[in-house]
């Protein structure tokens, strides 16, 4: 079973080391390098697993998190 994930990350150089490594694992990797393609990616498709950083242009990770419906509730 290959898994398929969803990483958001500004970083165009460690984004591609990321990248690299998942796809070393057999790991599917979408890709966007601000917060808005993020969101407009985590409501278009379903992902196993996203990887997505804090401080990014146009949206916030956490702010991502919370407009995706992907934030935990207790």
């Amino acid at each position: 079973m290959s898994l398929l994930a969803l990483l958001v990350e500004d970083d165009r150089d460690l984004s591609a080391s990321v990248a690299d490594y998942l796809a070393l694992n057999q790991i599917s990797v979408d890709h966007a390098y601000n917060g808005q393609a993020g969101l407009n990616l985590a409501l278009e498709n379903r992902y196993d697993v996203l990887l997505i950083d804090l401080m990014m242009p146009r949206m916030d990770g956490l702010t991502l998190c919370k407009k995706a419906g992907l934030c935990w509730k207790p």
